[in-house]
């Protein structure tokens, strides 16, 4: 179950759990271990849309032109495999607003990498070296889905409905 949200007593406790539990290679690699609750709070009002996947889970989009960028963030122990249908549904509606979807996952993410690909997003061969960790550069490679691809889904779980 999932719901739109902007209410900041729910992201600061995702911001608090990110810094006590984030992997070392996210806070390595990122400016996420940095970032200060109201540095967080502003990054989150700059979304286009935020959803909180049942309590346990934050999907935030941005919008740039047609194609929306997502991030995610979960709660230490939350189970994300629960969370695929949510994440389908959203990707649904998001696509009937924007012609493409990405997402950046480092490459040793392969938790994550499964998901997305649970979801229908693909990896294409576009990636970026940004940051480092236990001295090695890391490479982030992007996985992206677009609306066409869902009407030539194999699943139809996965088609796309523009219902207006």
């Amino acid at each position: 179950m999932y719901r739109e949200i902007r209410d900041d007593d729910v992201l600061q406790r995702f911001w608090q759990d990110e810094r006590e539990n984030m992997p070392r290679w996210i806070g390595d690699g990122t400016d996420a271990r940095c970032i200060d609750r109201d540095g967080f709070i502003e990054f989150c009002h700059r979304m286009w849309k935020i959803y909180l996947i049942n309590d346990e889970g934050l999907l935030y989009i941005e919008k740039h032109g047609d194609i929306g960028e997502i991030h995610f963030s979960l709660l230490r122990n939350a189970d994300a495999v629960k969370m695929i249908p949510d994440f389908i549904d959203i990707r649904n509606k998001t696509l009937g607003q924007v012609d493409m979807i990405c997402g950046w996952t480092v490459r040793q993410n392969k938790g994550l990498q499964r998901i997305l690909n649970a979801c229908g997003f693909n990896y294409y061969g576009l990636q970026m070296f940004y940051g480092e960790s236990h001295g090695k550069v890391l490479e982030w490679r992007c996985f992206s889905i677009n609306r066409r691809q869902l009407y030539v889904a194999k699943d139809a779980k996965t088609l796309l409905h523009l219902a207006n």
